[in-house]
């Protein structure tokens, strides 16, 4: 059987799909099609993923994984060298473009390299989880439970609502108070957040 060339990528929910876009460029740019990708929209921390669990079904001895950076295949030291090693037991090699790594060399600068960037991939993914804490607990102690700042409160929200009481439609209410309609809609119905 031929070897084939796959590729993965992979954005976290937080990162959303705007990230998958580039990094399939930069697969495509390497020559790979798009039904050849596999794409996941999960963390990092874990390889419990379902395309990369069919990307695995469908690999065979000599066939090649691509990912644009080495965090894209595992942000977690012990899943990521597992992971690698259960594929370099089959056969299966990985690549990383962005650090020109390929798992297929087995020399003891190419190992090394592999843990320092999995080990500096899953110190991002704390550091990022830790500074997000740090900020929730933040805002909590100052008294914020989090989300978007309100469009409209204080005076202006009680004026909006005397705007709205005199019959004024939420369009004219959006417009004059430079709101959205849905916020407009919302105060008019008595729902919008804040309002006694």
């Amino acid at each position: 059987m031929d070897s084939a060339v796959f590729g993965y990528i992979r954005v976290s929910q937080a990162e959303g799909e705007g990230g998958l876009n580039t990094q399939r460029r930069i697969l495509n740019g390497y020559g790979l099609r798009d039904d050849r990708i596999f794409t996941d929209i999960a963390s990092g921390r874990t390889m419990r993923r379902p395309s990369w669990k069919q990307l695995q079904d469908r690999l065979h001895p000599g066939d090649v994984v691509v990912v644009p950076r080495l965090d894209r295949l595992a942000r977690n030291l012990s899943e990521g060298l597992r992971t690698v090693e259960e594929l370099h037991g089959r056969g299966i090699r990985i690549r990383s473009l962005a650090e020109s790594l390929d798992t297929g060399d087995d020399s003891p600068t190419a190992r090394l390299m592999l843990h320092l960037l999995l080990s500096l991939a899953e110190w991002e993914r704390d550091t990022i989880r830790d500074r997000i804490r740090a900020g929730v607990d933040r805002a909590a102690a100052e008294g914020r439970t989090g989300g978007r700042k309100p469009a409209v409160e204080g005076q202006r929200l009680k004026d909006l609502e005397a705007y709205l009481a005199t019959g004024a439609t939420v369009a004219a209410a959006a417009r004059n108070f430079r709101v959205s309609r849905p916020v407009a809609r919302a105060v008019k119905n008595g729902t919008y957040p804040g309002q006694s």
